[in-house]
């Protein structure tokens, strides 16, 4: 007679597989720890080691002509312990628009996700997630609503962050970027940090229109005679999605009055805000 296991060892616990291979059998007792007690009576049971030891198992198989038996060892070790987590953070939305699409104003929302899992073997307890950008919800437990990471367990969290005006300014600080990093710590664990970025469409840009905004008294909007006014009107609008400093209009011909307009933010034209200008000029001949 004879019997196969598909391990002769490893860390508890530790299932194994019995197979019999004996010829014509029509009987098994399985003694898994040759204590003398029959710890199962089937053809291949399956029986798992929960404690490190070195095991003797003892197959007694019995057919019409009698009966015998066989021996076999199982080592069995402490078991290895192996802490490990992962965390990664996903852009989940920007502006309404999908995933993979550029910041191009303020107000605009990027909506994030992130993923911790345990990957190790032991439960991890005291799980913080933090980000500097962005307020987090707690997070949803993937096994159990315990407070604890346990093995194979993911939790998940949410999180929005709204894009300010001074994010365009600075072209997302100078690297084209909205960074956002997260960091994940435990008890057991150091911090982990997974980081998400999002482009930042960057758009400085102005425009200016200048025109006749009255007729002289003439009616005709023709210079006829010295004294004629020219009534004048300069429009400058920033076109663009950056605040723009220092504007000034100059025109050698006429002194202008203005902005009016100004009224936003005194002194800097910010996006979509038109500043208006006017003068009236006499022709004197």
């Amino acid at each position: 007679m004879n019997f196969s296991t598909n391990v002769t060892g490893g860390y508890a616990p530790l299932s194994v597989q019995f197979n019999d291979i004996s010829e014509n059998a029509t009987s098994w007792s399985w003694d898994f720890d040759n204590n003398g007690i029959v710890d199962s009576t089937d053809k291949n049971p399956v029986h798992t080691y929960d404690a490190p030891g070195t095991y003797t198992v003892n197959l007694t198989a019995s057919n019409e002509n009698g009966t015998d038996s066989k021996l076999a060892t199982i080592n069995v070790s402490k078991q290895r312990v192996f802490l490990a987590y992962a965390i990664d953070k996903t852009i989940i939305d920007v502006a309404g628009k999908g995933p993979a699409r550029n910041v191009t104003k303020a107000g605009d929302v990027i909506a994030f996700y992130v993923n911790v899992t345990n990957d190790g073997n032991i439960d991890l307890t005291n799980i913080t997630v933090n980000d500097p950008l962005i307020n987090l919800t707690e997070p949803v437990e993937s096994l159990n609503a315990d407070g604890i990471l346990e093995v194979g367990e993911k939790w998940t969290y949410n999180g929005n962050y709204t894009v300010t005006q001074a994010d365009i300014n600075s072209n997302g600080g100078i690297d084209g970027f909205i960074n956002s990093t997260a960091t994940v710590r435990s008890d057991q664990l150091e911090p982990k940090s997974a980081s998400a970025e999002v482009p930042v469409e960057w758009d400085p840009n102005y425009s200016i229109f200048k025109s006749v905004i009255g007729s002289d008294e003439n009616g005709d909007c023709i210079i006829n005679s010295p004294g004629d006014i020219i009534q004048y009107r300069v429009v400058v609008k920033n076109d663009g999605n950056v605040d723009l400093n220092n504007v000034s209009i100059n025109d050698p011909l006429i002194n202008l009055t203005g902005p009016t307009g100004d009224d936003i933010d005194p002194g800097v034209l910010n996006p979509g805000e038109v500043w208006v200008y006017r003068e009236l000029f006499g022709n004197q001949g």
